[in-house]
């Protein structure tokens, strides 16, 4: 059988208007096997990858799920707009923003953010998502041909803060860590709101921004046998998650295998969020660094270049 592979053309030139210098943005050459794959097949790996990411992530909760209500923890996703109407995100996607031009048009053409949102929160055990206890907030930052202007970015990142968040994730990344968005990243971390970010699939070379930040949690590439790949990059990680051929969400409201930083991303971000979850905690400045603490005791340490795996995998908590 041969699978098409499409090659998202995710290293995207940005064209500043105001005084940034040119800058270069990617989705981290994350790569979608689509269409090909029987719904058997599917049904299949999907029930596998949750019985493998529970066993991984040891996750020890029972088989009840416990109901998403106010209050629970809100990750704003800034991508390129999430199909809510996905039976797997039913009930989840709690707001949503179009950054680009303040429209109502909140569709995920591109078919990127629907994925990274199929990973991060689910409403049952009997889906892909790993946190069970988490909104999401949408956020489109990234135009419908995969192109992302800089200063739509820092008008999304703008609203979630204003929304007061709980996570952010960034499942792309800059070459240049500039001013603006060091500002901005700076004062979300300050409101105790912690920001996750695809270190990219840099094929060796550093993180991009803003997950080279100090700041910022930044997240590399891993396989299931929690080996780094080709794409993973080196250098400034913090922690690692699977992120090859991974079964989530497609917005055409099915299901397709996905692989690249991207998704590792997003899984850390659900980790993220069932640990905050589970703990009572002041949200200030200093809720990056205790939550960083926490997430490094509980890691599934790697064997492996610190510069590539980090402190290794988060766990549930």
């Amino acid at each position: 059988m041969i699978i098409l592979l499409k090659n998202f053309r995710l290293i995207l030139t940005i064209f500043l208007v105001f005084l940034f210098p040119l800058l270069f943005i990617g989705l981290n050459n994350d790569q979608i096997i689509e269409g090909n794959l029987k719904v058997e097949s599917l049904v299949t790996l999907k029930k596998q990858q949750i019985v493998t990411h529970n066993n991984l992530f040891n996750n020890n909760s029972s088989s009840e799920t416990k109901p998403i209500s106010k209050g629970k923890v809100v990750v704003a996703v800034l991508d390129s707009g999430i199909n809510h109407n996905h039976t797997d995100l039913e009930g989840i996607v709690k707001k949503s923003y179009n950054a680009l031009d303040d429209s109502d048009d909140l569709s995920d053409n591109f078919g990127h953010g629907t994925a990274i949102a199929g990973l991060i929160a689910s409403k049952n055990h009997d889906s892909i998502g790993i946190s069970k206890n988490a909104f999401i907030y949408s956020v489109k930052v990234i135009q419908d041909n995969g192109e992302v202007n800089v200063s739509d970015f820092i008008r999304g990142l703008r609203w979630a803060i204003d929304e007061n968040v709980d996570v952010i994730n960034v499942s792309l990344g800059f070459n240049s860590g500039f001013n603006e968005l060091k500002d901005i990243v700076d004062e979300a971390v300050n409101k105790g709101i912690i920001i996750v970010a695809s270190s990219g699939n840099t094929n060796g070379l550093n993180a991009q921004y803003p997950a080279r930040f100090e700041n910022v949690i930044s997240v590399g590439v891993v396989n299931e046998q929690l080996l780094p790949t080709k794409l993973s990059a080196i250098g400034k990680i913090d922690f690692v998650a699977p992120g090859i051929n991974l079964i989530t969400l497609d917005h055409h409201g099915g299901y397709s295998q996905f692989s690249g930083s991207s998704f590792s991303t997003a899984i850390v971000s659900g980790l993220i969020a069932e640990n905050l979850n589970s703990i009572k905690i002041d949200k200030d400045k200093n809720t990056f660094p205790e939550i960083m603490d926490l997430l490094k005791k509980k890691s599934i340490g790697i064997n492996h270049n610190k510069e590539i795996v980090g402190s290794g995998l988060p766990t549930f908590p």
